[in-house]
């Protein structure tokens, strides 16, 4: 799965938070710890994986 594009918004404090939108159907939030980065689900499979499921 190639990576998709980064988009952003500003959280309710103002800070800059990133996130990717991999797939269709109901919405799925993941996250990672303080050491990770949304790799841990692109690179591993673990997205496509769950975007596989969600289409069936």
């Amino acid at each position: 799965m190639p990576d998709p594009d980064v988009s952003y918004f500003s959280g309710r404090d103002g800070v800059r938070l990133a996130y990717r939108e991999v797939g269709r159907g109901r919405p799925l939030v993941l996250l990672h710890g303080i050491t990770g980065d949304s790799t841990l689900w692109l690179r591993h499979g673990h997205a496509e994986t769950l975007r596989q499921a969600d289409a069936a």
